[in-house]
């Protein structure tokens, strides 16, 4: 029993070669190929023996390249079509606020930036920079759920007041939206955001805590010709800029940056921008 078991083999203990994808892919795609050739070359040996069955041979070698090329341009192109439905809905999310459906700042900045290097980087857009008053007041008064509910109803009342499909909405970022007009005057960019604030006025949000009583938005505007992106850049501050004298000058109004506000931020350091964000409801800057 000693000299059986002392002659069985250990079992080896030395890797196994694994076999690169590379090969394996060759083989499978090699493989018919090589088979339709050898059909096809043992029909041409064939045919001076048997001319019907050499024939034969040569026809289905013929035939099944044909349909094997068939076959794979057919998959290619259903995997290409699937490939763009992902990448297409990868965007959407990627580009898309999670809590208003709308657009996201990411998406604003990339239509900004089309915009400025297309072919109609010569008209003159127009920036509104929305913030909604006093929205610490109603978060702090009934919780962040209403203020949820109360960034989806704006959002959506911004939505259907646009009338132009070609204008983009986005949320900026916590209770600010931004809006992207094509090609706009200064007369309808005015006309536009006033439609914009009574479209918010009108849902007649209620917060209690504010001088309204309701929930209102302040709106900062500019337009200007892009040129380049530093154009597009100053297009943005400008606006923010409007939007915080808005808020100086006690909100729900509509504040259009004039050219001279426009060419100021060209050296400005955005020092108005940060006292805005850290203005606390109720206070004067």
């Amino acid at each position: 029993a000693i000299s059986a078991s002392a002659s069985v083999r250990a079992p080896s203990t030395s890797p196994v070669r694994a076999v690169s994808p590379l090969t394996v892919n060759a083989v499978r795609s090699g493989s018919p190929i090589l088979l339709a050739l050898a059909l096809l070359a043992a029909s041409l040996f064939l045919i001076r023996v048997d001319y019907d069955w050499g024939c034969a041979g040569i026809l289905i070698a013929v035939l099944g390249l044909g349909v094997r090329t068939t076959l794979l341009q057919v998959l290619q192109r259903a995997r290409g079509e699937a490939l763009q439905r992902e990448t297409s809905a990868l965007k959407t999310i990627a580009w898309t606020d999670a809590l208003t459906g709308i657009p996201n700042r990411l998406f604003f900045t990339e239509a900004l930036a089309r915009l400025w290097r297309g072919e109609r980087s010569r008209e003159r857009p127009a920036i509104l920079m929305i913030d909604i008053d006093h929205f610490k007041l109603l978060n702090d008064r009934y919780g962040h759920p209403a203020g949820d509910g109360c960034l989806q109803a704006v959002a959506q009342a911004l939505q259907r007041a646009l009338v132009r499909p070609d204008d983009v909405l986005a949320r900026y970022g916590g209770e600010e939206f931004i809006v992207l007009l094509r090609d706009s005057p200064e007369a309808g960019v005015q006309v536009v955001a006033e439609r914009l604030r009574a479209a918010v006025l009108s849902l007649a949000i209620e917060n209690p805590d504010s001088p309204d009583r309701i929930v209102t938005v302040s709106i900062g505007a500019a337009s200007a010709e892009l040129t380049d992106e530093n154009t597009a850049v100053r297009l943005v501050e400008s606006a923010d800029h409007a939007l915080y004298e808005a808020k100086c000058a006690g909100r729900n109004r509509v504040i259009l940056g004039t050219e001279r506000s426009y060419h100021q931020t060209a050296t400005d350091t955005s020092i108005t921008a940060r006292r805005r964000r850290l203005l606390l409801p109720g206070t004067k800057p």
